[in-house]
């Protein structure tokens, strides 16, 4: 089975190596991470319950009432509930 990478490094060695890094930085492991609904903050959130365990991970999102798709509000949602972390949500408006 080939390795899947990025420039050359292995992209499983960037995870451990990410995750490492999170469990070094946290505050006795606990984080909030901002979903929005896309890629970015999914990984974020997969990387830090990876890291820390899904009870130690709140997925907080921020919409603004006026200017945020619902579609992006079910998406955040959408991420957090198959990571199984809690998650809450705050309207910025």
């Amino acid at each position: 089975m080939e390795k899947t990478s990025l420039r050359g490094i292995e992209l499983d060695f960037i995870a451990d190596s990410v995750k490492q890094f999170i469990k070094s930085y946290g505050n006795k492991n606990r984080f909030v991470v901002g979903l929005s609904g896309g890629l970015d903050s999914a990984v974020t959130a997969w990387l830090a319950r990876t890291a820390a365990g899904k009870d130690n991970v709140l997925g907080l999102i921020m919409p603004d009432g006026d200017s945020t798709p619902q579609a992006d509000i079910q998406e955040a949602q959408k991420v957090a509930d198959l990571l199984g972390i809690n998650s809450k949500t705050i309207y910025i408006d």
